[in-house]
């Protein structure tokens, strides 16, 4: 049974360091002249990546909905790119297709996870868990 001094499991701790990833790229593209949209990227992933590490099962809600969002949105566009580029070829087709879906499809598998979903939820309890 997991505790909340128990270590995050791996496959968190990969999605985590993602996440992070993809706010430094939104932050740089907001110093970068990106606009306010931008601005209200960098607050909303912020928040996101610090309910995760709370334990927040509505941060993990909106990830797996965004997940899911992902995987058909990119999806259709890789579909719709490989219908428009008909000298792509299958092989790269298929790649692209595969490199649009994966992070999505990552991302919803991990936060599936029975593991996960424990840690998050003794992370959520703080102090009461381990008594």
């Amino acid at each position: 049974m997991a505790k909340i001094r128990d270590p995050m499991p791996k496959k968190l701790l990969v999605l985590v360091v993602w996440l992070v990833l993809g706010l430094v790229m939104t932050v740089v593209q907001g110093a970068l002249g990106g606009g306010v949209l931008s601005w209200v990227s960098v607050l909303v992933s912020a928040l996101l990546i610090v309910g995760v590490l709370v334990g927040s099962e509505g941060a993990r809600l909106w990830l797996m909905f965004g997940a899911i969002a992902g995987l058909l949105m990119g999806g259709v566009g890789a579909f719709g790119l490989l219908v428009a580029g008909k000298g792509m070829g299958i092989a790269r087709g298929l790649g692209l297709i595969v490199l649009s879906v994966a992070p999505s499809a990552y991302m919803l598998w991990c936060l599936r996870q029975q593991d996960v979903q424990q840690w998050m939820f003794y992370r959520s309890l703080g102090s009461e868990a381990d008594e």
